[in-house]
Order: C-alpha cells, then structure tokens, then sequence
C-alpha cells in the first residue's frame, strides 16, 4: 500500500533524461591517483564541470556498453563511440538544462523528493520505504544524505523542464493516420535470387592469387601485439596491518548520528474507498457516505477492523486486512499522516480525505523516535573504518610501488621487494582483454599507447590499485603469402564467387528492362525464383529471410514502376526485383490502434521538440572545454 500511494502521489518518475541523476554508489577512481584534484574539463556559461564529474560520467558510460555488447566491446568499437565525447556532451547538456530550469524558478518539493527516493527499491524492506536501511546504504557507499537527495531533485527538475518545454506537443489524427498507413504497407514481390555461396565454378590461377595477395596485403596483416607485467594491489591484504580504536568506533558513531537516528513511526490498518481526484460532488458524497457507514461498524457496530477491510477495502493492503506496516510521517501523503501521527494506539479515526479517496484509520502502535545503541552497529562500524583504513593503506602501497618502480625502471623488481607478485601476460592484441582482471580493459588499452618499458601511473578500479609496465612489443607484420595461402584462395574465390553471381542478376535485369518475363529471363542461370507473400517493412521477407535492402527497395517499387531499376545486393547474394501487389491497412486497423499510434508519436514529437530547444540552448551558451579530457 505504502508504494501504491506513493506512485500515485506524485506523476514525476526518474526517466534518466540526458542520464542526468549521477550514479550514486559509483566511486571508480580513473587513471592517476595523483591527479584527482579538482581539475576544469569545461565550463559551461562560467558553471564548472570538474574532471572528477567527466571521470564519473565516461566511467559510467563505459559500464553501461560493457554490459549491452559484453566481450564484443573492442577498441575499434569503442572508437566509433567516442565515449569521451559522449560523456562531455551529456555533461554539458546537464549544465545548461539546470541553469534553463534555475532561471524559469523551477523548483522541487520536498514532498515531491521523498516520493521519488521512497519509490527506490534499493531502499525498500519488503515493498516499503525503509529508513534505517537507507541511511546504512548511504553510509556504507560513503555518500551523505544530502548529496544523494540533491542528485534526485536535479533528476526531477530535469522531467519538470521537459514537461513544461514540450506539453504543448500534439500530434492530429491525420498525422497519425499517415504514419500508420506508411508504416503497416504491406507489399508481394517475386525476386530472382543469385547466390554467390554454392558456385563450384570459379578456380583462380595461381598469378590471379598472388595478384590478390599484393591488393589486399593488409588484410593478412597480423595484428601488432604486446606483452606487459603487471602489480595489484588489493585493501584486502592489508586488512592486518591496521587497527581500529574504540575511540575512533566512538569518534565515527558521534560523527554520524544522523544515519543512526530513527524517525517516530505508526503501525497502521486503513480501509481505502476509493475516489478519483476530479470527482464531482455527488462522487464524492457517496463516496464519504460509504467511508462513513464503515466506520460506525467498526466503532458502534463493535466489528473486527482488520475483517471489515478485507470486506470492503478497495486498497492493495485489502488482503492484508488493511495493514501498513510501520511508516514514518514523510511516507505517507499529508492529511493521511498528520491524522494518524495524531491518534493514540486503538483509535479509530473518522474518515480522511486524501487524493486517494476515503480513509478510516487504526493506530495499532506508536514507535517514538530513537538512535540506534552504538552496541548494535559497532561491528559494522569497525568493519567499515578497517576497510576504509586497509584501503588508505593499498593507496600509499601503490604510490609506493609506482616510486620504486620508476627508480628501478622495473615494475616485476619493485613488486619483489614489496613482496607482491608481478604477473606477466601473453602477448596480447589491443582488442583482448585481461579475464578476472579489474583494471584489464584500462590496462590494455592504455598500452597500446605506451612506448616499450614504459610504466603506467597507477590505475584505479574500484578499490583495487594497478601498475603495469609493457615489457616487450611486436609490431604488425604481413606473413609471407605462403603462410596465408589457403585464406588467400578461399577469399579471391569468394569475391569470384560474388562477381559472377552480380553478372548474371544484371544480365537478367536488363532482359526484364526490355519486356522479358523474369522466369524466361532467368531461364540458363544459377538463380532460385522466390514470389512471396506480403510482408512489412520491418522483419523478415517471406522464404528468402532477413534482407534489409530487400525490403527497402519492394517498398520502393509503385504500380507504375514495377521493376527495381538496379540489382539489390543482400546479404547472401543479389536480387532482381518485381513488385507483385500493394496493400495498405483497412481504417478499421488505425481505429483500433489510434490511441498506441498518438501515444508514440507524441512522445517522439516531445523528445524531438526537446533536443531542438536543447541544441538552440547550447548555440546560446558560453562553452569552453579542454581538449585533453577528449584525447
């Protein structure tokens, strides 16, 4: 019940435009720990953003690419992402999209903020808002309160903006009805497939090989590798070098009250008659009526609260027989809490009025407000100032090792005598990765940058450190073409293989240019006759398969121009076209689906209209950024 009412309590959800809410519970340190100050990656309007707050967001990015492409993430990819440049943008368009809301007064309720954090279920027990719980999440993340609840009210100005910048938006019956017919066309073609797999009649010559080999050497080039040795320095392994005083539990406890301090709480049954906000008069009349009539039975009629709100409930805790749990004042919307913050144990209140209809309430007990005893935390106290200490003592390791190991010019010799241990790779291409290791990911690609001996800084994963050093590197080389001979073939067969399928698509495309039925013009060749059924734009084409170019040139094709004028290349092989019939979808099709199609058109209308604002905003503003962080 607590989370129905508060979905319904406010209409602002996390949407993570522009990904503005910052993570709250990533702390990844990224390259050199001696670097971490306060730096200026860009300002925006004379707004800084620091290179702590682009270290966050690249880091965030790279996590979020690492789980949607997995092992398949490269360097080649992640250069065609750019997600240095990513994160700057998203960065800046964070900026400007505060400032644009600061100047309009834009502002969010506290009642609107405690929705939004209640409604997490990180800090959930059991479907409810949890306080205790929240507090120890934060703590133990090391962030604070008001830093995590300052993130989520920008998350909510930025849905604030958005809706006032674009709640104008609407799209008419027409549009959608033009969107939908494009969109539901469905075509029948019949199309000559030539296949370039299956050919058995192509053997190139020996000369026409070695031809291949000197055009297309760089394909054979094998990829240039490296070697590097690496040191990790893990809090861990420290954990026995450090102690934790009682005056430092006590100092930590003292320091952090706030995070031990449990609000007063009630435990609560309610029966719910339920009343839409805009009701009218008579509605709501009836409605208190009936609220009413409930709770002269369960006073004056002496009948089992929990009983009649299994009955007559029209809540979600119905089956619960109306029961709440315990909820603190700010759980709760406001008339519902400010009555039953009132009420002593066992009373039974008249009905209340709340957005959400009627309520008659029983306060079944009262929970003052209480710090919880240092006895009950103290281990976790103690675990969280040894972790804290053992990692503190791993940093000034790493830096230690990284001084040795530029004396030494030697990072395997400065782990001995450190007694760590030194790992060295295989050689490795730029597009591997380093499996159970942290930093792997980092450490690879800073290496392909580094020049042979040359000793990274120290790098940061979580709360783990590493120094590597690339210890031997072999550069791209072409193997002799005796090496690759067998690829070499097989490949100049391939491309063989493709020329003569193209040659005859475009020999039996120009017969059907000239009037020439496509069997008869077919008649001779290697190509397969497909007519198929009708198809959409999206999906596969029916008996043939998944063939985008297909698909794009039949919906090119009109009554008047029946005959794709160029062979389609596709996947597989290449295709002579011929448009058999049209259909567009029945109006009864578009009646049916009018309110979908308005809905998501409207929301791509609104995110249209928004970046167009947000581009004009970002011509309008002053931005300065340092090209370093983008390198």
């Amino acid at each position: 019940m607590l989370q129905f009412m508060r979905q319904k309590a406010s209409s602002i959800i996390i949407k993570g435009v522009l990904s503005l809410v910052i993570l709250a519970f990533i702390f990844l340190g990224i390259g050199n720990f001696r670097e971490q100050q306060e730096v200026t990656a860009a300002t925006v309007n004379e707004e800084i953003v620091t290179g702590r707050e682009f270290q966050y967001t690249y880091q965030r990015l790279l996590d979020t690419y690492r789980q949607q492409f997995g092992g398949a993430l490269n360097d080649d990819l992640l250069k065609m992402l750019n997600l240095k440049e990513q994160a700057m943008n998203q960065l800046i368009s964070e900026k400007i999209i505060l400032q644009q809301a600061d100047k309009l007064g834009l502002n969010v309720s506290d009642s609107e903020l405690a929705a939004t954090i209640s409604s997490i279920p990180a800090f959930q027990n059991n479907g409810r808002f949890d306080k205790t719980r929240y507090n120890r999440l934060l703590q133990s993340n090391r962030m604070t309160a008001a830093a995590f609840e300052q993130s989520q009210k920008q998350g909510l100005l930025v849905d604030k903006l958005r809706t006032l910048i674009t709640d104008s938006v609407l799209v008419s019956d027409n549009e959608a009805r033009q969107w939908f017919d494009w969109e539901n066309a469905r075509v029948k073609i019949t199309a000559a497939v030539f296949a370039a797999e299956g050919r058995t009649d192509v053997d190139p010559a020996e000369a026409a090989v070695a031809a291949y080999y000197e055009e297309h050497k760089d394909q054979y080039k094998t990829p240039e590798k490296r070697k590097i040795t690496y040191v990790r320095v893990a809090p861990a392994r420290y954990l026995s070098e450090v102690k934790v005083t009682e005056e430092e539990i006590a100092d930590f406890y003292q320091a952090n009250q706030d995070f031990y301090w449990n609000e007063e709480t009630v435990e609560a049954r309610h029966i719910l008659i339920s009343l839409e906000q805009d009701a009218d008069e008579a509605r709501v009349e009836e409605a208190r009526q009936k609220a009413a009539d409930i709770y002269v039975m369960v006073t004056d009629g002496g009948k089992d609260f929990a009983e009649t709100a299994r009955q007559y409930s029209e809540g979600p805790s119905a089956g619960e027989g109306g029961y709440l749990g315990a909820f603190t004042r700010e759980d709760m919307v406001a008339p519902f809490s400010e009555k039953a913050f009132s009420m002593a144990p066992g009373e039974i209140s008249e009905p209340v009025r709340s957005q959400f209809g009627w309520h008659i309430i029983k306060v079944e007990k009262v929970n003052a407000a209480f710090t919880t005893p240092l006895d009950e935390v103290r281990a976790d106290i103690e675990k969280q100032l040894l972790d804290q200490k053992a990692g503190e003592y791993a940093y000034e390791e790493a830096l230690t090792l990284f001084d040795m190991a530029l004396d030494t010019d030697s990072v395997e010799q400065a782990a001995a005598s450190r007694n760590l241990t030194a790992v060295t790779t295989d050689a490795i291409t730029q597009n591997d990765t380093l499996a159970d290791v942290e930093a792997g990911r980092t450490m690879v690609r800073q290496a392909f940058d580094f020049v042979e001996k040359e000793i990274s800084d120290v790098i940061t994963e979580g709360n783990t450190h590493f120094l590597f050093q690339v210890t031997e590197v072999m550069p791209a080389a072409v193997p002799p073409l005796e090496n690759v001979q067998a690829r070499v073939i097989e490949d100049l067969r391939e491309q063989m293989r493709k020329e003569a399928a193209q040659a005859e698509a475009e020999s039996v495309l120009e017969k059907v240019k000239a009037g020439q039925p496509l069997e008869a013009a077919c008649a001779g060749t290697q190509a397969e006759i497909v007519a198929t059924g009708f198809f959409g734009r999206t999906g596969a084409v029916p008996d043939i398969g998944n063939e985008p170019a297909l698909s794009r040139a039949a919906f090119d094709l009109t009554k008047n121009q029946p005959v794709a004028p160029n062979v389609v290349e596709g996947r597989t092989g290449y295709y002579v076209v011929v448009l058999n019939d049209q259909k567009a979808p029945e109006a009864s099709e578009f009646e049916e689906k009018r309110d979908a199609v308005v809905k998501r058109l409207t929301a791509q209308k609104k995110n249209e209209v928004f970046m167009s604002w947000l581009k004009t905003m970002r011509q309008e503003s002053d931005i300065t950024i340092d090209e370093a962080f983008l390198r």
